[in-house]
């Protein structure tokens, strides 16, 4: 087995993590005690951002930790020109067509509706959607300003689904075998255009975040199951130490056989 694909798993500290989606309002429980958790599971996905990371995944989980208090995190480092980057299928609940015409009503501005099928190429300077309900199609056209991140109209948008139901990504089921999609329970459903890594990566920067969710991320190896104790996260050591306590452990694990790769894709360091 090459360990050498271990090499880009680090610590970093956790104001050099970068993220390009606004975290999801909805509370998940109370806050999270750094008391009552012993490891951090699976290495948080990054890639470079000029001198700092940005996180690909798990904001949720990134947030919680850093709020209980966590400053060292592990974290895999994805080679840029590796990341795929695909948008989800979105399922709307509670949001109707009624909804959407409303809104575009509102924001006549920088919204435009039309029904579908339609012939007119996508005007300069917008972002076409395609929301599918009940009994409609429509194409929303939303004005992209030349602004770095996520367009203000593409915020707003999401915004509004939240304050009248919610969202989230629709799993096909072709993608996973057995899996059971649930469309008959969506009051719509939504198609956004591709983005990509750049993006992503001017979002983090200029701060206008992404709505949570959107974005599926694919990297050419994924690392799973370290198990990093967060007692030794909280050491006073410096980094290099816990990275040091990292690759000691590993070495550990490869010598008692408790290392599992399939298709160099996926490595487990604690099967």
């Amino acid at each position: 087995m090459d360990l050498n694909k271990l090499a880009n798993i680090r610590v970093i500290d956790c104001d050099r993590i970068r993220t390009y989606e606004w975290n999801n309002p909805i509370s998940n429980g109370d806050n999270l005690l750094l008391e009552e958790v012993r490891f951090v599971r699976h290495p948080f996905l990054v890639t470079s951002l000029d001198d700092d990371f940005l996180l690909l995944e798990e904001r949720a989980s990134f947030d919680a930790l850093a709020d209980a208090g966590l400053c060292h995190f592990p974290v895999q480092i994805a080679d840029p020109s590796k990341i795929g980057i695909s948008v989800s299928k979105i399922g709307l609940f509670g949001f109707e067509a009624d909804d959407l015409i409303q809104l575009a009503a509102r924001h006549h501005d920088q919204i435009i509706i039309e029904s579908l099928p339609t012939n007119k190429p996508t005007m300069t300077g917008y972002l076409p959607i395609e929301f599918v309900f009940r009994d409609n199609r429509f194409r929303m056209l939303l004005r992209h300003s030349t602004q770095a991140g996520c367009p203000p109209s593409l915020d707003f948008l999401f915004r509004s689904i939240l304050r009248q139901g919610r969202f989230e990504s629709i799993v096909e089921r072709t993608e996973i075998s057995g899996a059971v999609t649930r469309k008959g329970y969506y009051s719509g459903t939504m198609i956004l255009p591709q983005f990509s890594l750049s993006d992503l990566k001017s979002a983090s920067m200029s701060d206008n975040l992404y709505p949570p969710g959107l974005f599926e991320i694919s990297v050419d190896c994924r690392v799973l199951n370290i198990d990093f104790p967060i007692n030794v996260l909280l050491d006073s050591t410096d980094i290099g130490e816990k990275e040091t306590f990292f690759h000691e452990t590993v070495n550990l694990r490869a010598q008692s056989h408790k290392i599992s790769s399939f298709k160099g894709q996926v490595i487990i360091l604690n099967h």
